[in-house]
């Protein structure tokens, strides 16, 4: 059974290193598109230096999109020092403020912890995290110390219960 995430916090962003001497920061924004981040209410901040690290609501942010990606000014930070304060510091929206999704779509924090089987039912290990190459998102499986990494594709993804488990139409043999 899935839980109920409507109060807990889910990362969109990572701040980056300072942008200039007035006080701005690369954002490495984890939605799509990239832009969408700046439009969550309320936004906090959290270090992510501990599984218990607290969450603090922003009150002041302020986003510019450049050629190169998203800046942030936080808390009107206003020099580089101020700026470098933020830097890896994790930028979160409260699950219940995310928008409603298609049945055939899932967010890939609800992917993370899936324990993923084969069509036999055989164990092939558990999702670790979800990135994208551009084409689409992989899938990468860990199981002991090995890293597996599937497309996220109807070619292979037989069936999705998010949070609970992933049936893949793969075959071992091709890790």
């Amino acid at each position: 059974m899935q839980s109920n995430h409507s109060d807990t916090f889910v990362v969109v962003g990572r701040i980056s290193r300072p942008y200039g001497v007035r006080g701005w920061n690369h954002l490495t924004s984890f939605t799509d598109p990239q832009d969408n981040l700046a439009s969550y209410k309320p936004l906090a901040l959290n270090s992510g230096k501990s599984e218990t690290s607290a969450w603090q609501i922003c009150q002041e942010l302020e986003f510019r999109k450049t050629n190169r990606g998203l800046l942030v000014c936080i808390n009107a930070s206003n020099n580089r020092e101020d700026a470098s304060r933020y830097v890896n510091q994790l930028i979160g929206t409260q699950r219940s403020c995310l928008p409603a999704i298609a049945d055939d779509e899932h967010y890939w924090v609800d992917m993370i912890g899936t324990r993923v089987y084969d069509t036999s039912g055989n164990s092939i290990g558990i999702v670790d995290h979800v990135s994208t190459n551009g084409a689409h998102e992989i899938l990468h499986i860990r199981r002991d110390d090995k890293e597996t990494c599937v497309p996220f594709v109807s070619e292979y993804v037989s069936k999705v219960v998010p949070g609970e488990s992933l049936i893949l139409d793969w075959d071992t043999e091709w890790e």
